[in-house]
């Protein structure tokens, strides 16, 4: 499982464990329901991932510094406009405390949460409709090491001064 898989699925697990509202249906889907019948839901996807050499990018197997954007998109239906942003406001706070505020989200591979973005808006279709969409720019490290067969039988060594040896067989079989 890719670095990014891994960090969805924990969000999903962790969102869904929190319990924000019943019937919530939390989903890693970069596809928007547009029927009423969907609401409530949480999206999380990754739409992007920016990579940076990490030291010599000459030098050593290829490491990086990764920044992955991870998008939560949370909608909801409210009962009446004046409960609109306050049902924001609690939805961004309990995406928040199953995140960045929960140990268990970090794990052992999140290095750190480099800017988060988040916006709301709000609409009416049947009833009012109001959404967090919340980017975080998600910090790992990452490396290529390079797939070598590993078949050695014979290995040539020799001295600067010149000579040499073979040996013959150098994994002992």
């Amino acid at each position: 499982m890719t670095h990014k898989a891994a960090l969805r699925m924990r969000t999903k697990t962790l969102i869904e464990a929190a319990g924000i509202l019943p019937a919530m249906r939390v989903a890693v889907s970069r596809y928007v329901p547009t029927t009423d019948e969907a609401l409530p839901f949480v999206l999380i996807y990754t739409p992007r991932e920016t990579m940076g050499a990490d030291g010599d990018a000459r030098s050593g197997v290829p490491a990086f510094v990764s920044t992955v954007a991870l998008s939560i998109v949370a909608r909801v239906r409210v009962a009446s406009e004046d409960l609109l942003d306050a049902a924001l406001d609690a939805l961004e706070a309990a995406i928040y405390a199953a995140t960045i505020k929960n140990p268990a989200w970090w794990g052992d591979d999140v290095e750190g949460v480099e800017s988060i973005d988040v916006d709301t808006e709000a609409g009416e279709t049947d009833g009012i409709v109001g959404q967090v969409s919340m980017s975080m720019s998600v910090l790992y490290r990452v490396d290529f090491p390079p797939d070598v067969d590993d078949d050695l039988d014979v290995v040539a060594v020799s001295r600067a001064g010149g000579g040499g040896a073979f040996i013959d067989n150098l994994k002992g079989e």
